[in-house]
């Protein structure tokens, strides 16, 4: 039997064996493969998603509570750092409360002795301005400029009125931290926002009003004492949120 003779039978062989209904049964198991390995594919992609967002979210927890530990730690190892900012000065003495004392001089007066006890303490402290000097404008833009160079943990502006009061601003990036400052500072804490002074970049600034007939030594004991309660409970609550 020749070639093509053998060519063509097998041919009419495989038109017997594979009839067109078989054909159409391998073509439908064939989209029936293609599916199925589609929807392997697809599940496949799913559980890997899954398992990126939930290992992704776990690392952006762990990145915050290191970010925070690191905060913490750089406070503990650089010191808490208070601003003092003594009211006035320079150009602007402020109100005259005696024949020969002004508020800008009462001010400053209780700010060193503040600075001296939170020294003591082992407080890192700053003041805004130490003596006129040279007079000119220091403008509350300038005090709060030089309290966030310094790294300022806590800011006090004081001032002497006829009446006390610690006043925080509601539009200060740390408005809770500022509250928190102005209650241990005093019972007589008041949210205030037309207080410039009061609006922190990201630290608790306030307002101290000191009673202008309180003698500064006493004045700035109560002053020194608030501050060091509230770096107290800062530290305390830092801790408790890390242990959670």
């Amino acid at each position: 039997m020749g070639f093509k003779k053998k060519r063509q039978q097998k041919k009419e062989i495989k038109k017997r064996i594979y009839r067109p209904h078989d054909q159409r049964e391998k073509e439908a198991l064939l989209r029936q493969r293609w599916q199925s390995l589609f929807t392997f594919l697809f599940i496949l992609l799913v559980v890997v998603g899954v398992v990126f967002v939930i290992l992704w979210g776990r690392a952006k927890d762990r990145r915050a509570q290191q970010e925070q530990t690191e905060s913490t730690e750089g406070i503990s190892e650089r010191g808490f750092t208070v601003v003092l900012d003594p009211g006035h000065g320079f150009d602007d003495a402020g109100v005259a409360l005696a024949e020969d004392l002004a508020e800008c001089d009462y001010n400053l007066m209780v700010v060193n002795e503040v600075k001296r006890i939170l020294e003591e303490a082992g407080l890192r402290v700053h003041i805004t301005r130490e003596q006129d000097g040279i007079k000119k404008a220091l403008s509350d833009e300038d005090r709060l400029t030089y309290a966030a160079a310094m790294a300022a943990d806590a800011f006090v502006s004081v001032h002497a009125c006829e009446e006390t009061g610690v006043y925080y601003s509601l539009l200060s990036d740390a408005t809770g931290d500022a509250a928190h400052l102005a209650g241990c500072l005093g019972n007589t804490a008041l949210p205030e926002s037309e207080y410039d002074i009061t609006k922190g970049r990201g630290f608790p600034a306030v307002r101290m009003n000191v009673a202008a007939t309180t003698p500064y030594v006493e004045a700035a004991r109560l002053i020194a004492q608030g501050i060091i309660q509230y770096k107290d409970e800062y530290y305390r609550v830092k801790t408790m949120e890390e242990g959670i």
